[in-house]
């Protein structure tokens, strides 16, 4: 579920399997890592701001902790990789590896930050 932080009212609510691993929003698009109910693999979730959903599918890899801007979400995984996933038409549009251990990705002020802690 989301919820308007200045209201507390209910923005939308979906009923979804799995554990959450993290949360990215950008004020229009919410997007959700979950756990599968295996325990393996991810569910990635995008939900609009009028509870409609944008996007979801499956995938092998563990998920962290993803953000979004605009029509992109970033999508942290195995560590290392982060996957740009254009949002609208359903597709990877790009892939970085990087040399720090990264499961999170922190968008502030137009800035991205990819981390472990």
């Amino acid at each position: 579920f989301a919820l308007d932080a200045i209201t507390g009212k209910e923005l939308w609510k979906r009923e979804v399997g799995g554990r959450l691993r993290g949360v990215g929003d950008d004020g229009k698009t919410t997007v959700v890592s979950l756990r599968q109910g295996t325990g393996k693999g991810s569910v990635v979730l995008a939900v609009r701001r009028d509870g409609s959903v944008q996007r979801q599918f499956e995938d092998d890899a563990a998920i962290g902790v993803p953000s979004v801007l605009g029509r992109h979400a970033l999508l942290p995984w195995k560590g290392q990789y982060v996957t740009v996933f254009d949002l609208d038409e359903g597709r990877e549009v790009a892939r970085a590896p990087l040399r720090a251990q990264t499961s999170h990705v922190l968008a502030v002020g137009g800035a991205l930050y990819f981390g472990e802690v």
